[in-house]
């Protein structure tokens, strides 16, 4: 399992930043976002099997990671460790396998 602190972006929330730790966990074949907040409702699981496409910018002052699930983008930013990394190289290591697309 994989973890790593970061936000979520969703339309949903009309844009809106929330705190909170992103998972990766390999045993179930899940990307979870657990909020920060208790009575936030933006909890994700989101099964890897499921994901549409992903992509991966990285830029000079801040990384965002963006999941396209179900006809919504998900998008991590403001990550304070470096292990978004390896989620994003777990990806990349099943992508032809699980016909994940990364734009």
């Amino acid at each position: 399992m994989i973890k790593t602190a970061c936000k979520i972006k969703t339309f949903n929330f009309r844009m809106v930043n929330f705190p909170g730790e992103l998972i990766l966990d390999t045993t179930n074949q899940l990307i979870i976002f657990n909020p920060l907040l208790e009575a936030a409702v933006n909890s994700h699981s989101i099964p890897i099997d499921e994901i549409e496409t992903y992509r991966f910018k990285k830029g000079m002052l801040k990384s965002k990671f963006e999941i396209y699930y179900r006809s919504e983008w998900y998008i991590f930013t403001d990550f304070t460790d470096e292990n978004y990394l390896q989620i994003v190289s777990y990806l990349e290591e099943i992508k032809d396998e699980r016909h994940l697309r990364i734009t």
